[in-house]
């Protein structure tokens, strides 16, 4: 119940659920795409776990690029990222995971 709890709350800080669209790539490779409707994203970490890249794209270009050991279990803290330069704006985040001792589990099992 915890689990889903924080990752509801995860969901409704960063962006609007209305119109996401999430598709999983692969094991470790998701596509969030979006509507940016808040001033920030929050970003759930998890200190012990390995980390992933996120690329924020917009128009097709990539406009921020980030490393962030993302939640797979648990949430340590919550990293801002701002959007507000882009807000009302259709967002792709392309997150790519890096290695981790779950490499046969997929990631959109994954708590963030």
């Amino acid at each position: 119940m915890k689990r889903l709890f924080l990752t509801l709350f995860a969901a409704s800080c960063m962006l609007s659920a209305t119109a996401q669209q999430t598709f999983f790539t692969g094991g470790k490779h998701a596509i969030i795409k979006d509507k940016a409707q808040k001033k920030i994203m929050l970003l759930p970490v998890q200190e012990d776990k390995d980390g992933a890249n996120i690329q924020v794209m917009y128009n097709g270009k990539t406009v921020k690029t980030l490393n962030v050991k993302l939640a797979v279990d648990k949430v340590d803290y919550y990293v801002p990222l701002s959007i507000e330069d882009f807000n009302g704006k259709n967002l792709v985040f392309d997150i790519e995971f890096w290695g981790g001792e779950k490499k046969t589990e997929d990631v959109k099992n994954y708590l963030c």
